[in-house]
């Protein structure tokens, strides 16, 4: 059976409505996501990390892991759960960000103490040199 022209402009729109509607959820749900982790940021950075922590415990896992919990529960209805799931991954991105950054900070004074106890810049026979450092060429 042949498909009329008006029956194929009808198919058209729907499919180009539909697009659009999934386009519009990607995106609030990445401003979600993204909003939160910059709202964790800001906070941390306002207050400092003393004030972000609850005993042991940062405040980014105190509030990102039971929104996690809320989401795959439904709690709060099957059309908030996405909402809270974006969210809390923001918030638990922030988290992991911000203990990523104190590690590296850790690794780079471990390796200033290194480096100032070899010598000037650490370089010696067998040690891998620095970027930007002259290196030796290697026959082919």
């Amino acid at each position: 059976m042949k498909v009329s022209a008006i029956q194929r402009a009808r198919d058209f729109v729907r499919r180009r409505n539909e697009q659009a509607k999934n386009m519009v959820v990607q995106v609030r749900t990445d401003a979600e996501t993204v909003g939160s982790a910059a709202g964790m940021a800001y906070l941390r950075g306002r207050f400092g990390a003393e004030q972000m922590q609850f005993g042991d415990i940062d405040v980014e896992l105190l509030a990102g892991v039971p929104l996690k919990l809320v989401a795959y529960m439904n709690v709060l209805g099957k059309s908030v759960s996405p909402d809270l799931h974006a969210i809390s991954n923001g918030i638990l991105a922030a988290y992991a960000a911000q203990q990523a950054m104190l590690i590296g900070d850790e690794h780079r004074n471990q390796d200033n103490t290194t480096a100032a106890t070899q010598g000037a810049r650490g370089i010696g026979p067998g040690v891998v040199s620095p970027i930007g450092a002259s290196r030796s060429r290697v026959a082919r």
